[in-house]
């Protein structure tokens, strides 16, 4: 359970692993992003220490056919 600066494919991002959870926050390819990167790892870092780490919830997916009517009526 931590959150690691990594690089990947040129873009700076921190990866959090929570209980068996992985997460990827992509912040960007800049030394300013690799520091907000870093800033962003260790709030995790503190927030999984403490206890008080929660990870947002995935949206649920939209079933397509709820999907083409809202699409439809939008016409």
């Amino acid at each position: 359970m931590s959150a690691r600066v990594i690089q990947r494919r040129g873009k700076w991002a921190v990866r959090i692993d929570h209980h068996g959870q992985q997460r990827l926050k992509v912040f960007g390819p800049t030394q300013k992003d690799k520091a907000r990167a870093e800033r962003a790892a260790e709030a995790v870092n503190a927030a999984i220490t403490l206890g008080s780490y929660a990870p947002t919830p995935e949206r649920e997916p939209v079933p397509f056919n709820r999907y083409a009517t809202d699409w439809v009526l939008r016409e």
